[in-house]
């Protein structure tokens, strides 16, 4: 229901017309949808028409703004940025990937442009130089290149400075390449360390603000339950990193434009390796011990959200007011959000001076 909402929110988001990052922030996250929507299969015969509209026009303005030397710019910038030009070909490959009709020269072009550039080893020395390497080799793996060399290097001369997002994109590119070894074995065992856990569930951090990669603890969260419910589903981690995923929302979407795409790739598969789609239970609300709402979640309904109201006359003032969520037996889990909505009138507030 989560992804399916974020969809809905971004169908609306209005976007700069002819600017890469937009059109990739856009394709991604419905790519993302897409993808899900086939993976779980889901029958949701609403969203057909969009995707099928938005995703082409997004694909045709990365093609057409593609820069000579393969790469793609900011908004009205004539020069290609390495770590957008990444991100369209990812967001291309993907497309393809998803049936999608793509230009391969466009493919072509944006793989030696990225390919040109990759780092030395030897001269990557700060924390987000090893990050992009990782996330450089990750999409150049998504897109069809062997780069098992190129990520072995990089784990034995930098894992140091690797960030948790940067170590489950590796994971995911040795999965990708069908090439598990020692160092995703490494890898795992190092995001299992640092994962933080609280009781709103789990979720990474990087060692310092990643400022040059756009990083983010939601996007890198999501990354890590990707790399996990892919190589991992059964660790005891990735249903408490789901839930903090889940927190996080900003009422029906995460904050930023492209933090829903790698949410919505890390829960699609959450919820193939779990089988959290075959939910059956009943549940019920109850407001400072009264029964509020009750309801079944099964497998016919279990894209959809109940959306409940407690008017804040119905609440206690100045006391501490009780919602107790209960679920009945039977399979699947229940993620429930609560928000307090209150306004005060103008009439009431008195005037301050302030000099």
């Amino acid at each position: 229901a989560a992804l399916l909402e974020a969809f809905e929110v971004l169908e609306k988001h209005e976007i700069v017309p002819a600017c890469p990052s937009d059109a990739t922030n856009r394709l991604l996250a419905n790519v993302a949808t897409d993808q899900a929507i086939k993976q779980l299969d889901l029958e949701r015969p609403e969203l057909a028409a969009p995707l099928a509209e938005i995703i082409p026009a997004d694909i045709a303005t990365l093609e057409e703004t593609q820069k000579r030397g393969g790469g793609w710019g900011w908004c009205f910038s004539n020069d290609a940025d390495p770590w957008l030009s990444a991100y369209a070909l990812l967001a291309l490959s993907k497309a393809q990937e998803n049936d999608y009709s793509v230009d391969s020269s466009v493919l072509d072009r944006g793989q030696s442009y990225l390919q040109r550039q990759l780092e030395d080893m030897e001269d990557i020395a700060d924390r987000w130089e090893a990050n992009r390497q990782a996330f450089f080799l990750y999409v150049l793996a998504e897109a069809g290149e062997n780069v098992v060399e190129e990520v072995d290097m990089l784990v034995d001369d930098h894992r140091g400075l690797l960030d948790p997002y940067a170590k489950a994109l590796l994971v995911m590119t040795y999965e990708t390449l069908g090439a598990g070894n020692d160092n995703q074995e490494t890898l795992l065992t190092d995001i299992n360390d640092q994962a933080i856990v609280s009781a709103g569930g789990a979720h990474w951090e990087d060692a310092e603000q990643d400022f040059f990669n756009l990083s983010s603890d939601i996007r890198g969260t999501a990354m890590v339950v990707n790399a996990l419910s892919r190589v991992q589903p059964d660790s005891p981690l990735a249903a408490p990193a789901v839930r903090w995923l889940m927190l996080a929302r900003t009422a029906e979407i995460w904050s930023t434009t492209h933090e829903p795409a790698w949410s919505i790739f890390g829960l699609s598969e959450w919820m193939a390796a779990s089988g959290e789609l075959e939910a059956n239970y009943d549940y019920q609300l109850n407001v400072n011990g009264t029964a509020f709402a009750n309801g079944t979640f099964n497998r016919d309904n279990v894209a959809s959200t109940d959306a409940l109201e407690v008017p804040i006359s119905n609440l206690e003032v100045e006391e501490t007011n009780f919602f107790d969520f209960q679920r009945g037996e039977g399979d699947g889990k229940l993620y429930y959000t609560l928000y307090l909505n209150s306004f005060i009138s103008a009439d009431t507030v008195e005037a301050t001076s302030r000099g």
